[in-house]
């Protein structure tokens, strides 16, 4: 009715090795699994990578400091985009363009051109 097997080292190897169970407890310090094909999803363990996923794409971060340095071409492509800046922006570059279909609203106490 009931098997134990216990020892220092078990190794089990077979063409075709089947473990079935209404509950299955698997504990290690290290589990690794490696397979070709997983044939059987698990629907909890893909709805948590599913959220995580999506947590990562709905990230935000709060950063001390925050550097990038991108050697080519930085492109961000967006519906909207909107920055906040408590004290102080600056574009520096060689050339910049700022091109609107329609409006460009310049809105400040002093603005300085030139």
């Amino acid at each position: 009715d009931n098997a134990r097997l216990h020892g220092r080292r078990l190794t089990l190897e077979a063409d075709d090795l089947r473990l079935r169970g209404r509950s299955m407890d698997i504990r290690a310090g290290l589990l690794s699994l490696g397979g070709r094909v997983l044939l059987q999803g698990f629907a909890v363990v893909q709805t948590i990578c599913r959220h995580l996923g999506e947590r990562v794409l709905r990230r935000s971060g709060h950063y001390a400091a925050l550097e990038e340095d991108v050697r080519d071409l930085a492109h961000r492509k967006a519906g909207r985009v909107r920055s906040e800046v408590r004290t102080s922006y600056r574009l520096r570059a060689e050339h910049a363009d700022i091109r609107a279909a329609g409006q460009v609203d310049i809105d400040g106490r002093h603005i300085k051109v030139g």
